[in-house]
């Protein structure tokens, strides 16, 4: 299984998106990919803790089932330090963007045989807002 961490992150914390999805990994041609989408409130750090304990206890890994796991970054977060959590309704506006930037760059994802690309999706929280507007 390879991993390909995917980011719409402009800066590890805070509300900044990119213009596009970037591949902080490299991106392998698959026809099938698991897509994690962390939820609300999650610097970078917090969520890739996140991404490799669900990794490590789920079994995907070892399932030979897919060759590509995406965990995906967005800026669902704002540095107010204690009163980050109180950004919550701000943080639907980014979570519709971060899933359009995101089905636009899996439009481009190299898929072997140019058949169509198989997405699995586990989400949790305001990621399943991103997963929506995917």
């Amino acid at each position: 299984m390879a991993l390909c961490r995917l980011s719409a992150r402009a800066a590890p914390r805070g509300g900044a998106m990119r213009r596009r999805v970037e591949p902080l990994d490299l991106l392998p041609p698959a026809s099938r990919i698991v897509l994690l989408i962390h939820g609300y409130n999650n610097t970078q750090a917090s969520a890739a803790i996140s991404y490799d304990d669900f990794l490590a206890k789920s079994g995907i890994e070892s399932s030979g089932r897919f060759p590509v796991v995406c965990p995906f970054f967005w800026p669902g977060d704002k540095s107010w330090g204690p009163a980050a959590g109180l950004s919550y309704p701000l943080e639907i506006k980014p979570a519709r963007e971060a899933g359009a930037l995101l089905a636009a760059f899996l439009d481009t994802f190299p898929v072997p045989g140019g058949w169509p690309l198989d997405v699995y999706v586990v989400c949790h929280s305001l990621g399943s807002r991103v997963a929506l507007e995917l």
